[in-house]
């Protein structure tokens, strides 16, 4: 081979060029290939070589040693050395990272929320690390004082930068007081304690509440100018409360200061606070009377357990249907107990007050046709006086010898009868010797 044919070789070796050899005999040679894969992040990135921008690597390269830069507007360059050989195939990722620098923001005075995108990402003196290139922002807030926007620029240098942010305060003075003293105060939603109040707060408008138990909800906007004092004074309006009074039993009588209300139970509404004379009473029970204190904006409930003043009677009275009456007033009938034929209930008497009174029994048929006795009630006792035994014509009888009469049945077995024609008297007659008998209507 010609010296001339060698150095027109190596230049294209150098350019990466590919070129078969040529033979003696004028037979072509086969050329070698090296296998060069490369991806990126970001995958727009620039490719240069030898001062050149390619567009696009081809995977098939000639054997030889290629040094490519990687380069992107706002990422730091990237060099790689390929040593590419066809027995060794070479596969590469390659990523850029990008410029950055790092931001110090500071205020006047120290310590200020510092915010970005609405997020509170830190306070002052405070150093944002890995800012990209470009302009950036943060909103600077400390209470007390206006809001400050700070803004930087970071270039292709990274160089860091320092940013400054100086507060100017925004706060004026508020006085809140009331009456009366020691009502719970919110401002914007927030408690700030008890009044009187006086506080530095930032300027502009803002919503007071003032809450006190027994009293009315107060709401104003006030207005806190910066530098100044804004004074507020609220008399607070008392609020009525109610009365809700309750019996056992119910539906008892009652006065509220002497005046006579629906009976219980019963709530009195809108009353002014103070004390208040509550009394109930019920017939059958002892009257009950207290003080009761109202307080403002409250229900009070008064609540009686009422105790009988009251006495029973329970009276034996035979026979069934006999009339009762105490003190002259019908009170009802005795009535026959189902398990003892011929024989009276035990006829109660219930709710009657202490004191001495007159039971009367009568029936029409009976000898004598009353019978009275005096029974005395005390407190919460139930009396049986002794029993009250009625002689009453029950059964109608004719004999065949003609004879009729009207009196009371005492007894009667398969053979004979036992009768009584009169109190007193009593009679047998066997049963060959009845024509007639049969029991007497009530009405006769």
């Amino acid at each position: 081979m010609t010296m001339r044919k060698i150095i027109t070789y190596s230049l294209l070796i150098i350019l990466g060029i590919s070129i078969p050899w040529i033979s003696g005999c004028g037979k072509k040679v086969k050329p070698q290939i090296a296998k060069l894969k490369i991806t990126l992040t970001p995958a727009d990135a620039t490719i240069i070589h030898n001062g050149k921008v390619i567009k696009k690597l081809k995977e098939n390269v000639t054997p030889n040693t290629y040094i490519i830069k990687f380069a992107k507007e706002g990422y730091k360059p990237v060099w790689r050395k390929y040593v590419c050989t066809p027995e060794k195939p070479i596969n590469d990722h390659v990523v850029l990272e990008p410029v950055t620098a790092s931001v110090l923001i500071n205020s006047r005075p120290a310590k200020a929320q510092v915010v970005i995108n609405d997020k509170v990402v830190g306070a002052t003196p405070m150093i944002l690390r890995d800012q990209p290139i470009g302009s950036g922002s943060a909103i600077v807030k400390l209470y007390g004082y206006t809001d400050v926007k700070v803004e930087w620029k970071i270039t292709e240098d990274g160089r860091p930068k320092e940013v400054m942010a100086d507060l100017n305060s925004n706060l004026g003075n508020l006085e809140v007081t009331t009456n009366p003293a020691r009502v719970n105060l919110y401002i914007d939603g927030r408690s700030r304690g008890l009044t009187p109040f006086k506080d530095k707060i930032i300027q502009g408008n803002h919503k007071i509440v003032l809450k006190r138990r027994g009293y009315a909800d107060v709401e104003k906007i006030i207005s806190v100018q910066r530098d100044k004092l804004s004074k507020i004074k609220v008399s607070m309006l008392l609020l009525p409360g109610s009365i809700k009074v309750e019996t056992s039993p119910k539906n008892a009588q009652l006065f509220i200061n002497g005046r006579q209300y629906q009976n219980t139970p019963f709530t009195l509404k809108d009353v002014n606070p103070g004390t208040y004379k509550v009394k109930v009473q019920r017939h059958g029970f002892d009257q009950e009377e207290r003080d009761v204190e109202v307080r403002p904006g409250e229900v009070t409930t008064v609540s009686f357990k009422m105790e009988s003043n009251t006495g029973g009677i329970d009276l034996v009275v035979n026979p069934p249907g006999v009339s009762i009456y105490v003190n002259g007033k019908y009170h009802g009938k005795t009535v026959e107990d189902e398990n003892r034929k011929g024989m009276s209930k035990i006829y109660r008497i219930r709710g009657i007050s202490s004191g001495e009174y007159e039971i009367k029994t009568a029936h029409k048929r009976a000898e004598p046709s009353e019978k009275t006795c005096k029974v005395i009630i005390h407190k919460r006792e139930t009396v049986r006086p002794k029993p009250i035994l009625m002689w009453i014509r029950d059964t109608y009888l004719k004999l065949k010898n003609g004879r009729e009469y009207k009196g009371r049945l005492h007894s009667e077995n398969s053979k004979e009868i036992m009768f009584e024609p009169i109190p007193g008297v009593r009679q047998r007659y066997s049963r060959d010797e009845i024509e007639k008998m049969e029991p007497l209507k009530v009405e006769e």
